[in-house]
């Protein structure tokens, strides 16, 4: 897990929340999106990953619903 912590990614975030949905453990998921935010550096509601994993967890029942929902997306749009 540290490794996961020092180098956030989409990626690791979906293998931490696959984890979760496999222990059945949706509800604990949803109530740690602010440390989630927090480890991958960004801000709740600025569109970001962690954002849209949040959106899509509360739909979501099992990891296979979840489960390489990022490679199904189109880029997120990027500011300079």
């Amino acid at each position: 897990m540290s490794r996961s912590i020092n180098n956030p990614s989409e990626q690791t975030l979906e293998q931490l929340l696959n984890a979760y949905l496999i222990l059945g453990r949706r509800s604990v998921a949803l109530t740690r999106f602010e440390e989630f935010h927090e480890w991958a550096g960004q801000l709740a509601g600025d569109g970001g990953y962690v954002d849209e994993y949040q959106r899509l967890l509360r739909s979501t029942e099992t990891a296979e619903q979840i489960s390489g929902w990022m490679d199904k997306l189109k880029p997120l749009r990027t500011t300079r």
